[in-house]
């Protein structure tokens, strides 16, 4: 298959983990392979691997291209590589994350068989880090990936994931819907901005294979915050961006606002009773004027709770 795949790489402080990325691209069976890694301002030993990668990849005849940035964040760095990549098909991964062999041949032949379909996606393996070898699940056993039809789904994160190498995308598709190749830059991710636009005009496919591995890691940029109110700080700015994405797509910004404030009281609820703390629950109960009942069972558990402690 004579097809080029752009490969988005933001990585900041990765030394440790690139290695086995880059490996998974240098194995992979579809060969057409460039790679974009845009370094967000690293000051670990990054630059060595880059270095010591450069000529492997040359002698693979892959393209690699790195470019260097003040540390922006990923939306920025995403931005970067929009500019200059030339495939005929992208996908963009995060670096503590890898590839099976087959996967980028198997979603280049899916895509070159659907043409109806502008992106696609693949089943997900999980690992636990430090541990490589053992698999802790797959995305599909929590998620139900037949709907082809996600726009809703990304809004509301439902059977959805948002690590973003188990997707491919045309390279028609995504200029069609970001002729600018620019997107909103934002600290709170890129995933929303480059999936929402793609899911509004097109169809995304789907194959039932683990062909994207996902490295659990608790002190990752999603699994570091432990602190109840940046975690409720985060569900908005996460709404925000997503209805600035919306605001930018031209539809009804109200019935959209209310779909995300019905998501993020759900969640905030859950948080607030995930951390047992009363005083915050309550707080959050005023502000939603909420009308749940398990968000009033949540509300009364912990209250009895309170009382018997």
């Amino acid at each position: 298959m004579d097809k080029l795949v752009s490969v988005f790489i933001p990585c900041y402080n990765s030394e440790f983990f690139l290695p086995k990325l880059f490996d998974s691209l240098l194995n992979q069976t579809h060969k057409k392979i460039e790679v974009i890694a845009v370094d967000d301002g690293s000051t670990d030993g990054s630059q060595n691997v880059f270095d010591a990668y450069a000529s492997k990849f040359k002698a693979s005849g892959i393209d690699f291209i790195v470019i260097k940035q003040v540390n922006s964040g990923q939306a920025v760095a995403i931005n970067k590589a929009l500019k200059v990549f030339k495939g005929d098909y992208l996908t963009w991964i995060d670096s503590d994350d890898w590839l099976d062999l087959d996967a980028l041949r198997a979603k280049v032949d899916f895509l070159e068989n659907h043409e109806s379909f502008g992106f696609v996606r693949t089943d997900v393996a999980m690992y636990k880090y430090p541990d490589y070898k053992k698999v802790i699940g797959l995305f599909s056993d929590t998620r139900d990936f037949k709907n082809t039809n996600i726009f809703l789904d990304l809004i509301l994160e439902k059977n959805v994931y948002f690590c973003p190498g188990g997707y491919l995308v045309k390279r028609e598709a995504l200029l069609d819907v970001l002729p600018e190749k620019h997107i909103i830059e934002s600290r709170a991710g890129q995933n929303w901005q480059l999936l929402l636009p793609l899911a509004k005009k097109y169809k995304c496919g789907y194959i039932n294979k683990p062909l994207f591995s996902y490295l659990v890691r608790d002190t990752s940029h999603s699994h570091s915050v432990v602190d109840l109110e940046e975690k409720i700080n985060r569900c908005k700015v996460h709404r925000n961006l997503i209805l600035d994405v919306i605001r930018s797509l031209g539809l009804d910004i109200k019935y959209y606002e209310a779909l995300l404030d019905k998501k993020y009281e759900n969640t905030i609820i859950s948080l607030c009773y995930k951390y047992r703390n009363l005083p915050v629950l309550k707080q959050q109960f005023k502000k939603f004027k909420v009308n749940s009942f398990k968000s009033y069972c949540r509300l009364f558990v912990l209250s009895i709770k309170n009382i018997l402690s």
